[in-house]
């Protein structure tokens, strides 16, 4: 019994990675948990903020490993997106604060729903069964809800005018309303927070921004885009294309970024302000670039297979192979030019009454050799998190407060 036990524990330690292959895992603070959204500034610092909150704004200093939290960011706004401008600010994005928009528009569309019914039975003369009304207030509810307070007071004052707690909330909604067609600006020298241009705020729930080359950013999301000019501080639309939303964005070294998806990869060059069609489609997940400007993707999710393409060609190329099966893994560049290959979903150990069970297995990718190692686990289980090259080489997870230390 005694030889068998020895022998499974040698069988485990030959098989099981260790973490002083190539580094191991710290926890440094608590991280910001799911929704946590990340800028590295030029200092090599990190702003930390969840996802549409405006008072859980930090600061990590990866010199003494530590967190600090930072003033609240400006009224009205719920913080989305952010990227680092050239001058070392940071351009944030949002929307109007969701909780109070969705209250006051749910409360306003039901006083006056029954009164859509009403028209439109008048209008086409006929009698609307409850199957019809319910489609008629679904599809008007939708354009409601995509409407300024301005075009929502027109349609409602007489509702409002009898019922002023209502009436209360909603002029407070329409003041958020006009704080949020603002961006802003943090300033991480003087730890403040500044409104920025207007923008077409109330089109974007979720968008997206990219930091380019001139110092300038494009910001754009399923409806529109713009140009923020850092040096006017104020945003201009520009002719958009709509296959670049749900795209992965590449910025290139020539200063263009690449919008990659399957459909068509499209080029905005900032020069001209234009998107142009790239004549090629790329299939894949978990795209990032490399040192030698080709980018690395995985051609199937499920699959082990990655492939390195040539954004001027498009034409793509053999990589290597991955050790682990993951569904929505994600990956970063290290210092060395090796990409770190992290989190997503374990696909063999999921299942219908298992739920998605998360992969913490973490492996580092040589693109020059073609070969992948594991080199450990991460501590705490996570599915889909960022993960930050920082300055001195490590890689830091904010959403749980953990840090990657290479081996030195």
């Amino acid at each position: 019994m005694k030889k068998f036990l020895f022998l499974l524990l040698m069988f485990m330690l030959i098989v099981s990675p260790v973490y002083a292959d190539d580094g191991h895992f710290e926890t440094l603070f608590e991280g910001s948990g799911m929704s946590s959204m990340w800028v590295k500034l030029q200092d090599g610092r990190v702003l930390l903020w969840k996802l549409g909150r405006s008072d859980n704004n930090r600061i990590f200093n990866p010199v003494t490993n530590t967190v600090q939290s930072v003033v609240k960011s400006k009224d009205g706004i719920e913080m989305h997106s952010g990227a680092l401008l050239n001058d070392g600010k940071v351009l944030l994005f949002g929307s109007v604060n969701f909780d109070i928009s969705r209250s006051v528009k749910e409360e306003l569309y039901n006083l006056i729903k029954d009164d859509i019914v009403k028209i439109y039975a008048i209008e086409h003369k006929i009698l609307v069964s409850p199957e019809k009304a319910k489609e008629i207030i679904k599809q008007d509810r939708q354009k409601f809800y995509a409407l300024t307070p301005a075009e929502m007071y027109e349609r409602c004052y007489l509702h409002l005018n009898k019922n002023p707690d209502l009436k209360n909330r909603f002029i407070e909604y329409a003041r958020l309303y006009e704080k949020a067609t603002h961006a802003q600006i943090y300033n991480p020298n003087t730890n403040t927070f500044e409104y920025a241009g207007v923008t077409n705020v109330n089109k974007r729930y979720i968008p997206t921004i990219v930091a380019l080359k001139n110092g300038n950013a494009i910001v754009y999301n399923d409806t529109n885009a713009e140009i923020y000019d850092y040096q006017t501080g104020l945003f201009h639309s520009i002719e958009y294309n709509k296959n670049i939303w749900y795209s992965k964005a590449i910025s290139l070294d020539d200063g263009r970024v690449l919008f990659i998806n399957s459909k068509e990869c499209i080029f905005y060059n900032p020069n001209n302000e234009s998107f142009v069609n790239s004549g090629y489609a790329i299939k894949g997940l978990n795209f990032v670039k490399l040192q030698n400007g080709t980018i690395l993707y995985k051609p199937e999710n499920y699959g082990l297979e990655l492939k390195t393409f040539n954004p001027d060609t498009g034409k793509s190329s053999y990589a290597g192979e991955l050790l682990i099966k993951r569904l929505w893994g994600k990956n970063v560049l290290l210092k060395d030019g090796r990409v770190m290959v992290y989190d997503g979903i374990n696909p063999d150990r999921s299942g219908f009454f298992m739920g998605d069970v998360p992969e913490n297995r973490i492996e580092i990718f040589d693109p020059n050799s073609g070969k992948s190692k594991i080199i450990g686990r991460n501590k705490l289980n996570h599915y889909i998190s960022d993960a930050i090259l920082l300055d001195d080489g490590r890689v830091l997870f904010p959403m749980v407060g953990e840090v990657f230390v290479p081996k030195k």
